[in-house]
């Protein structure tokens, strides 16, 4: 899922920084990808755009939460939140 939203940011956002966080949590791992790119409206459902619904698919079949928040001009974040009850490293 780090893999596609970094290859989204490169193709589409125009960015010039993307930032990748991976929060290891008692009960969540989450994953937290963002730019400083064009941004786009994610209200907006886009023809052949099978990525984010993908990657929304996948996070759910995990029980989990995907979310995107994107402005136009602005740039764009994608926060999945996955549970996780493993020990702590």
């Amino acid at each position: 899922m780090a893999q596609e939203a970094i290859q989204n940011a490169v193709k589409h956002s125009e960015a010039t920084l993307i930032s990748v966080k991976i929060e290891i949590c008692t009960k969540n791992l989450n994953l937290i990808v963002s730019d400083n790119g064009k941004g786009f409206d994610p209200s907006i459902k886009r023809d052949k755009s099978f990525g984010l619904m993908g990657m929304k698919e996948r996070v759910e079949m995990f029980d989990g939460t995907f979310e995107i928040k994107s402005t136009i001009g602005s740039g764009t974040k994608i926060v999945i939140q996955l549970p996780y009850e493993g020990a702590l490293l």
